[in-house]
């Protein structure tokens, strides 16, 4: 999967990347992007390390909408818990 890194502030897919630490600095897609914005670079092959760490935050992440999804559904303001259907 080619991975681009932001030199500048840009938009794509619906996200802001910006190259400032702590920001999406990294865009990551499935297919190359033709052609390639100005703002873009093309980053070298992301390492094994990376791509698991990258994985595990991910799942991380996603467990987490879960768990509030989870949390949502079964949310009373009636006084006990219920889930509803």
């Amino acid at each position: 999967m080619p991975r681009y890194k932001a030199k500048a502030q840009g938009f794509f897919g619906g996200v802001t990347y910006d190259p400032r630490p702590g920001r999406r600095n990294y865009l990551i897609t499935d297919k190359p992007i033709k052609p390639l914005p100005s703002w873009l670079e093309l980053a070298g092959k992301e390492s094994a390390a990376q791509k698991k760490a990258r994985e595990e935050k991910d799942a991380a992440a996603h467990a987490s909408v879960k768990a509030a999804k989870t949390d949502i559904n079964v949310a009373s303001f009636m006084g006990g818990a219920t889930e509803v259907l």
